[in-house]
């Protein structure tokens, strides 16, 4: 009595992948260059100062720390929350129902413009509504930018 065709079919195709399985090589088909994962860069805020000498202890790390301002940040702030960041301005001009604070640094000029408003207890309160910034040669400036130099100048002047 003779097997099925399905039986005598379902067995020779497991033999041929039984064989082909055996004969196949154990390397991968793809050449890798390198297989150690990649690292990350270092994006630490220390900065490392090292001394003439050559003792283990001359390695000293000091904390890099700036004021990062956004301009976002500034809209909605009152008078006394400026004199805190920023300092006091180098230019006031008051024209109601408004103020310009202007702030000078080495590398642009800061515009703040101030309008009245009126707080919870109903006191008029002057608040940042818009800011403009422009290089000393009256070019468009990043806000941003300027306000870290700002503030930034205004640390180092503080520390001194």
């Amino acid at each position: 009595m003779g097997y099925p065709v399905t039986i005598k079919r379902f067995s020779f195709l497991f033999l041929a992948i039984f064989i082909v399985g055996c004969a196949a090589n154990d390397k991968p088909a793809i050449k890798l260059e390198n297989s150690e994962p990649k690292r990350p860069t270092s994006k630490s805020k220390y900065v490392s100062l090292i001394q003439p000498t050559l003792a283990p202890t001359s390695i000293i790390q000091k904390k890099v720390k700036q004021n990062y301002f956004l301009s976002a940040d500034m809209i909605g702030k009152n008078e006394n929350d400026l004199l805190m960041l920023l300092g006091k301005p180098s230019f006031q001009r008051f024209d109601a129902p408004s103020q310009l604070w202007r702030y000078i640094s080495k590398s642009c000029l800061l515009d703040l413009y101030l309008y009245n408003h009126k707080n919870f207890q109903g006191d008029k309160v002057f608040k940042v509504e818009f800011i403009e910034s422009r290089s000393p040669d009256g070019l468009p400036f990043e806000v941003g930018r300027c306000l870290n130099a700002i503030g930034n100048k205004l640390k180092v002047s503080a520390a001194k």
